[in-house]
């Protein structure tokens, strides 16, 4: 008698049988939903402080929250530094990019010619 099918048709049970009980504990799962205004608080509204921020910002009091101040704020950043960070990849002006594109293809035909020249060594001595 061949053993081996039914140790295949057992693990199959034990498969279908642990991915069933997994579906049914996931069912039971406490959900977890999403907490809006202060401190999970949907009642309380923005703090004095945010208030005094959207103002700055000219943001209406009802859209002022947390995520309307921290946009405001990066687009705030992005207004007083045009340019970015000042380490820029691609500048027009310079020659980083094909300084970074030189550098790597060095280092990397350099590897490849390792394995190649050791794979044709390899092979003529075998």
């Amino acid at each position: 008698m061949d053993t081996t099918k039914n140790y295949y048709h057992m693990a199959l049970l034990a498969a279908a049988a642990g991915t069933i009980a997994l579906s049914l504990a996931a069912g039971t799962a406490q959900q977890s939903h999403a907490q809006y205004g202060v401190s999970g608080n949907p009642t309380a509204g923005a703090t004095p402080d945010q208030l005094e921020e959207c103002k700055k910002y000219n943001i209406d009091r009802i859209e002022c929250n947390e995520q309307t101040l921290l946009a405001a704020r990066k687009h705030a950043i992005i207004e007083e530094n045009p340019n970015g960070s000042g380490t820029p990849m691609l500048s027009i002006g310079g020659n980083e990019t094909l300084l970074y594109v030189g550098a790597l293809g060095a280092i990397f035909g350099g590897v490849a010619a390792a394995f190649f020249a050791k794979g044709r060594k390899a092979a003529t001595t075998s």
